[in-house]
């Protein structure tokens, strides 16, 4: 029996063998709550009193057993009756989903290496938010900026500063506190404006070499092709766009079960890592990644490719007209 115990020990969490009290404190107090089927305090309040004293490492493997000894059993004891059993096991996945906790590991720092990140970090997202709000303000206030060009730039400008306070922050905490606890539905909003912003300045960027091959290759049509209007539509089609796409992966990505070891070894709720946590199938979701991959990223590349090489051979010719006068 320890034997076999040691060898659990070992494969489950193999940074806890040689402190075997604490190992014994927490496997006693999964069976006592089992047996006694009382309500556990919250994950927080476990995680406060068990990791105390150790490492990153140490204590990722105390929440894989809290986790595995703790927190699926609870799930069994609120389970409501008159139903049966796939009504039943349906109701505990979902329960846990909307009730997950997810716990980011950041980054594997020592203790000088992540003050320098968080200084480096800080003074990055400081200068891009400060960057980013004096563009827009000058191109705003500014008869001569009042342009297309400058226009695609001061929508750019939102997007980056969009981008950057959705992660950040996020990892400037998880960096001050060696980790950091999200709620699911905070994941998945931080995913949500994640991918809003990455959708967006891909259209946007396609849009802004239309314009730049309208204004190279058709210098008459430009005034009359991008008018203010048009700019002011195309930007809105972007945002849409954007919205809409993105929030179909959530959706599907809220229906995914997580009644596992919730720990997401990352510093923002990436897709990947999500679907490595779930415990339902994902093929769903990543059959829908791989198909939106072409309206994101072939297509918009695509025209951009296209519309720079137009450019290019339209200065080559502009160039070779003038070595012959």
């Amino acid at each position: 029996m320890d034997n076999d115990d040691s060898r659990i020990r070992g494969r489950l969490c193999p940074s806890l063998i040689g402190r075997g009290n604490l190992y014994d404190i927490i496997v006693a107090i999964g069976t006592i709550m089992t047996s006694t089927s009382i309500l556990c305090p919250s994950l927080n309040q476990i995680r406060g009193i068990s990791t105390s004293g150790l490492d990153q490492s140490e204590t990722r493997d105390v929440y894989v057993l809290y986790d595995i000894i703790v927190a699926v059993p609870v799930a069994d004891w609120s389970k409501p009756s008159g139903l049966d059993q796939s009504e039943t096991r349906d109701f505990q996945v979902n329960n846990l989903t909307v009730n997950a906790e997810f716990f980011l590991l950041g980054f594997k720092n020592g203790q000088r290496s992540t003050i320098l990140l968080f200084c480096l970090l800080l003074v990055v997202y400081c200068g891009t938010i400060c960057g980013n709000l004096l563009i827009i303000i000058l191109v705003s206030t500014s008869k001569n900026l009042h342009t297309p060009m400058y226009f695609f730039i001061s929508q750019l400008s939102i997007s980056d500063i969009l981008l950057a306070s959705d992660i950040v922050p996020d990892t400037l905490h998880i960096l001050l506190n060696n980790g950091g606890t999200t709620t699911f539905t905070g994941c998945i909003i931080q995913f949500y404006f994640f991918c809003v912003c990455e959708i967006f300045e891909c259209f946007l960027l396609t849009v802004m070499s239309y314009d730049r091959y309208v204004a190279i290759c058709n210098p008459l049509h430009y005034t009359s092709t991008m008018t203010s209007d048009r700019c002011v539509i195309l930007a809105a089609m972007c945002w849409v766009f954007s919205f809409s796409i993105t929030l179909m992966y959530c959706i599907t990505i809220s229906m995914l079960a997580f009644c596992g070891p919730d720990i997401i070894d990352h510093f923002f709720c990436d897709i990947v890592p999500l679907l490595e946590n779930s415990c339902s199938a994902t093929y769903t979701i990543e059959l829908e990644v791989f198909i939106m991959c072409f309206p994101i990223l072939f297509i918009p590349l695509t025209v951009i490719f296209i519309s720079y090489i137009n450019i290019i051979v339209t200065i080559l010719r502009f160039q070779s007209n003038e070595n012959r006068h």
